[in-house]
């Protein structure tokens, strides 16, 4: 889900929050019990197609060849995908922040540990609201 939300928001960023919200709508598609049969490949189609849905991005082939993991060699390996870089980007931030649980919000570099993950919309929209 973090992979497709960075593909999302490389390919068009202005859509990366409308997308935020589909995955937090349709969170339990996603949670273990409901994808343990389903291989990686899959489940990247999954969130394609959803981010198609909700017209998050235009091109579900571009979406989907950024998470695409290329076998570049005999030898397995941890290459990764196009946006594992940005991935290990924004873990090493939140690490070097101290943050190890989640959720942790730093808004313009400073963190909040008012915020709670049971947060309904309007309690984000009250925090966030005063800072923009």
């Amino acid at each position: 889900m973090h992979e497709a939300s960075l593909a999302v928001e490389r390919l068009a960023p202005q859509n990366f929050a409308r997308f935020s919200e589909a995955l937090f709508t349709h969170q339990q598609d996603y949670f273990d019990e409901a994808t343990v049969n389903l291989t990686r490949t899959e489940i990247y189609q999954r969130l394609a197609d959803l981010a198609l849905s909700i017209n998050a991005v235009d091109d579900r082939q571009a979406l989907l060849q950024l998470l695409d993991i290329q076998q570049t060699s005999d030898a397995p390996r941890n290459a990764g995908n196009a946006v594992t870089a940005d991935l290990k980007y924004h873990i090493k931030l939140a690490r070097a922040q101290g943050i190890h649980v989640s959720p942790t919000v730093l808004f313009d570099g400073i963190r909040d540990d008012g915020v709670s993950s049971s947060w309904t919309l309007e309690q984000w929209t009250t925090w966030l609201q005063p800072k923009l």
